[in-house]
């Protein structure tokens, strides 16, 4: 069995060095009974997660947006630290990241300059603030994760602005919204 688990991350490792985002495909048989099909209940229902059978570990590649490298480069030359918050393997992430411009190379990639979230969530409040000018990208991060990092920036007096495509991104986007909202209201009032 432990051969198989290194097989499986080696596989996975592989992909990721080459910016794939790996998919596991697996199965189980399940009493259709016991799945809810009111809406309410199928929201506190967690999927069953013992006792699957894998069919597949795919890599898909999701390459850079065209001009999101120009991009980089623009916010880079006028002072501007972009950085990366995603939910993507480390791995895959520091690809990305120097695929686009975010990292310059690899050296780097090191610790704290690219971090994963669970490592930073772990951190107290004090040691955040410390180490959040330092980050360029942060993987396996949650939509938590990256409303800490915006506010141990701004806590440190960073100014900060935030983009995202998804309901992950929406805690980050709402607190630098309602900082804006504030400082707008503090100019009229």
């Amino acid at each position: 069995m432990l051969l198989l688990q290194e097989f499986f991350k080696t596989a996975i490792d592989n992909m990721a060095a080459n910016s794939l985002r790996c998919v596991a495909i697996a199965y189980r048989s399940y009493e259709l009974d016991k799945v809810p099909s009111e809406e309410e209940q199928l929201s506190h229902w967690a999927l069953p997660e013992e006792e699957l059978t894998l069919l597949a570990i795919v890599g898909i590649k999701d390459p850079c947006r065209d001009g999101v490298s120009d991009a980089v480069k623009t916010c880079t030359a006028a002072g501007v630290k972009v950085r990366m918050v995603t939910g993507d393997n480390l791995q895959t992430a520091k690809v990305i990241a120097l695929e686009c411009g975010i990292l310059d190379s690899i050296e780097d990639a090191t610790h704290p300059t690219l971090i994963e979230g669970k490592d930073f969530r772990a951190l107290s409040e004090r040691e955040r603030e410390q180490i959040a000018k330092k980050i360029t990208v942060m993987g396996r991060s949650s939509p938590n994760d990256k409303l800490l990092l915006v506010q141990a920036l701004r806590k440190g007096g960073e100014v900060v602005a935030v983009t995202g495509d998804g309901t992950n991104d929406a805690p980050a986007l709402h607190e630098v919204f309602l900082s804006l909202c504030k400082k707008k209201f503090d100019v009229f009032s």
